[in-house]
């Protein structure tokens, strides 16, 4: 995880969660805000460390120039609020939540798109959000579009758009949880673990 390099990780996050975002409609259009700043954020703090620089030596850079107050859970650090771990942890747990939701639409087409965006929320982004953000994401999941309204977003061509798609967004969101977990190991190693709510 802390070995990846930071500007692949980025086109990672403008091509792939960015994009599943937007696809998901206007109810989360202030999450998709939200990451591209944190994007945006990492881009342009990557320079500090050089383009090829990877995760851990970027994170590591912040810890030396003081702009965190690492703590091991239960308490957590504090991270700067302008920090590359401050956006990296957001979009982690942006992409937590996108992928437990293609995870459970994509897997057996059963599943109603507002239940699974609530389950997804509750998971991964709920317990670090206050009563504010909570009812913000509670009427997006209202408007959670269907499974196949999302794919055609993201692939407008219908001679294009199959059981390739299904598959892709499956093999999205296995490979974004394999990523989460990696990115948070590391940033549990390096106890910069904020567990403060918003």
């Amino acid at each position: 995880g802390g070995g990846l390099r930071c500007e692949l990780l980025i086109t990672c996050f403008e091509s792939g969660l960015l994009r599943l975002l937007q696809a998901l409609g206007s109810g989360m259009a202030l999450a998709a805000q939200n990451d591209a700043r944190n994007v945006k954020k990492l881009r342009a703090l990557l320079p500090t460390v050089g383009h090829a620089a990877t995760v851990r030596e970027l994170l590591s850079h912040e810890i030396r120039a003081g702009v965190h107050t690492p703590s091991p859970p239960p308490k957590g650090a504090v991270l700067g609020g302008s920090s590359a771990a401050i956006g990296l942890t957001w979009l982690l747990r942006s992409l937590h939540f996108a992928a437990l939701l293609m995870k459970a639409l994509g897997g057996d087409g059963d599943a109603k798109p507002a239940t699974a965006m609530g389950d997804a929320y509750r998971r991964a982004l709920q317990p670090y959000h206050g009563w504010l953000m909570q009812s913000v994401f509670q009427r997006a999941a209202k408007s959670a579009p269907a499974y196949d309204e999302v794919t055609k977003r993201l692939c407008p061509d219908a001679a294009a758009r199959d059981a390739a798609a299904a598959e892709d967004l499956c093999a999205f969101a296995d490979c974004g949880l394999q990523l989460v977990a990696a990115l948070n190991a590391t940033l549990a190693e390096l106890q910069l673990t904020d567990l403060r709510k918003v």
